[in-house]
């Protein structure tokens, strides 16, 4: 239906006109324009399915769920972000509106993925060899080719719109980075879990992990204030860099004081926490946060399967309640404060 709405409108304005310049006239007046835009956000639709296709294949449920649970805010954004372009001709910052809502969709799932499959993979040529490091290195060469590109553009006609989409796509290729971070700790890990089948996890991969998060917020903060900077003029507010920036600066402080409380609480876990006892054990030797069993005998102590006594007189592994407290200052099993 559109494209014949498409080509019912164009065909016969070409038909009509004597040049190029007027048939660019009619088109971009009246009805037209509705239905060119429509036709571009239906072609668009089609490409980013075949895209997705053949970048991801079938999406699971918890993806497509995602998906609709960020795009409302992520298109009311985008919209409002036109606002500040209402001045100018709207069909650039429109396509580039609809292409970075692409790109942000295909950024989301590709998240979604790696953590699935770092979640089942057991080594790591299950997690790379796979076709979303593809999709990665790709997404990575395009958003920098797209940062590029509006920052010489943004020399020419209409440079505060490729100026805000430049910054725009450099936070997708920071996201993008955080992935890769991600993607090189989580396959470290399967590496270091290998090598030590005696062990879980990866103690050390929380503490970069943190320092990953709190320098890539650190930059996406930097980021949208020099935007916020540039674009602020008497008669132009950008109102939805206001919102980024409040809630940039409460997720970097929140997890700047999560960093803290977790440094404070690795160094002081081992010496304020008594010692588990053979007499302990013998009530209860299972440690409900790995659901193995607990030894003084085969760990030595200070060590991740060294059992370590509560306040409370429950007992778990060290490195277990490490991780444990990382989300909660509470006992796992009796929930009272540590």
């Amino acid at each position: 239906f559109s494209n014949v709405a498409a080509i019912g409108v164009v065909f016969p304005i070409i038909q009509s006109s004597p040049t190029f310049f007027a048939v660019g006239v009619k088109l971009s007046e009246g009805v037209s324009t509705i239905v060119l835009a429509n036709w571009l956000v239906v072609m668009a639709a089609i490409i980013g399915k075949a895209l997705q296709k053949v970048l991801f294949g079938e999406l699971r449920l918890i993806e497509i769920e995602h998906i609709y649970e960020k795009s409302r805010f992520t298109v009311l954004n985008s919209l409002i972000a036109l606002t500040m372009f209402s001045n100018d001709f709207l069909l650039i910052p429109g396509i580039l509106t609809l292409f970075s809502l692409f790109m942000k969709v295909f950024h989301w799932v590709l998240e979604d993925r790696f953590d699935h499959i770092f979640q089942t993979a057991t080594t790591p040529s299950q997690a790379l060899k796979t076709r979303n490091t593809f999709t990665l290195l790709a997404l990575l060469y395009v958003d920098f080719n797209l940062v590029y590109t509006c920052v010489e553009y943004s020399f020419g006609n209409n440079p505060d719109v490729y100026f805000a989409f430049g910054f725009e796509f450099a936070v997708l290729f920071l996201d993008l980075l955080l992935q890769l971070g991600k993607v090189v700790l989580n396959t470290w890990e399967l590496v270091y879990l290998g090598q030590h089948p005696d062990e879980d996890v990866m103690e050390s991969k929380a503490l970069y992990m943190r320092l990953l998060k709190i320098c890539h917020k650190s930059l996406v903060l930097i980021i949208h204030i020099f935007l916020l900077v540039t674009l602020l003029s008497p008669y132009r507010y950008p109102i939805y860099l206001f919102k980024d920036i409040f809630f940039n600066i409460f997720g970097l402080l929140t997890d700047i004081r999560s960093f803290l409380r977790y440094q404070k609480a690795a160094k002081e876990l081992n010496a304020k926490l008594a010692d588990a006892t053979p007499q302990d054990l013998e009530r209860d030797n299972l440690c409900i946060i790995c659901m193995d069993e607990m030894d003084t005998t085969s760990a030595e102590k200070g060590t991740r399967l060294y059992p370590k006594r509560l306040n409370c007189g429950h007992v778990f592994h060290l490195g277990c309640l490490k991780g444990w407290f990382e989300r909660s200052q509470q006992c796992p099993t009796c929930r009272a404060p540590v």
